[in-house]
């Protein structure tokens, strides 16, 4: 395993493209950084963020009217018929320690069920080694690609993975591309956050304790659950990461170093690029069969 963190952590420094996300600043030595979380942009450069917003798409784009399996209903249903979009209520643990959190009860894949924290200024699913253990994500031939973890404290080794489920109390989501890091608490397995939550209507009742999430409408702007950012975000974030693994793997056979260490950053490469492609095939089939616009799989 230690190899493949070094080769990694070469990865980063041998890509050249921007990295994955939407908000962009620029620290004091004059050096750009791209994340896709304005929570993941330091306090200090918050001022000066720059997002990427990107169009709704004119109707010619949109892909055909949805229905979503628990509701039964179009985007062109009635209002009064809408009116039946479920809410769900959430019990949730309140405190870790002395510290005030939201930490609810998770399933992932019909089969694990784990304490997460709700985040909503992450961006996706983060789960700990230990859970993906549980989840028999090591495994199972699912794509599993070394990738980076970030935040305000730093950057860590991580693998990036996809989940086909996600339900907290009879809310679910599909597909949710998952990062997987070492445990960051004993009083929950990972973080929750908008890649999920995007799809209800959020609300807290502290007083109870519960958390509420209603149904928005179905809407045919949202195939396979996601938005247009959604679909462009990952698109780009998971052709880089295969380019980047590829141009990384001619490098080195190019050097004509011969000792032992180089020759496993190779392998480790030759390992990573084939889960590189996986995890993309299995975005564009998934953006396929719920015929996501053409014009947001652009990478």
């Amino acid at each position: 395993m230690n190899h493949l963190r070094l080769a990694a952590a070469l990865l980063a420094a041998a890509m050249t493209a921007a990295p994955a996300g939407v908000y962009r600043f620029v620290d004091d030595q004059g050096q750009a950084h791209y994340v896709d979380s304005p929570g993941l942009v330091p306090l200090k450069y918050r001022n000066q963020v720059e997002e990427k917003v990107y169009k709704k798409p004119d109707a010619s784009t949109v892909a055909p009217q949805l229905e979503t399996e628990e509701s039964g209903l179009s985007s062109t249903a009635p209002e009064a018929a809408r009116g039946a979009l479920k809410r769900f209520e959430i019990p949730y643990q309140p405190y870790e320690g002395g510290a005030r959190r939201i930490i609810i009860p998770v399933t992932f894949n019909n089969s694990v069920t784990a304490p997460m924290l709700l985040d909503t200024g992450a961006p996706g699913i983060i789960i700990s080694d230990e859970l993906a253990e549980k989840l028999g994500l090591f495994d199972r031939d699912v794509g599993m690609l070394l990738s980076r973890a970030g935040g305000i404290g730093g950057v860590v080794p991580a693998k990036l993975t996809i989940v086909d489920t996600v339900e907290v109390g009879g809310a679910r989501a599909e597909f949710l591309p998952t990062t997987i890091t070492d445990s960051i608490s004993n009083a929950f397995e990972g973080l929750v956050g908008m890649d999920f939550m995007a799809n209800y209507d959020i609300s807290i009742d502290t007083r109870r304790h519960v958390l509420l999430l209603q149904q928005q409408p179905p809407s045919s702007d949202r195939p396979g659950g996601h938005d247009e950012a959604w679909w462009r975000i990952n698109y780009h974030k998971f052709s880089q990461l295969r380019n980047g693994w590829k141009n990384y793997l001619e490098k080195l056979k190019k050097n004509d170093t011969k000792d032992s260490s180089h020759q496993k950053l190779i392998d480790a490469a030759e390992q990573q690029l084939p889960e590189a492609e996986k995890l993309f095939r299995k975005l564009d089939s998934y953006a396929s069969r719920h015929s996501a616009p053409m014009n947001w799989r652009r990478y």
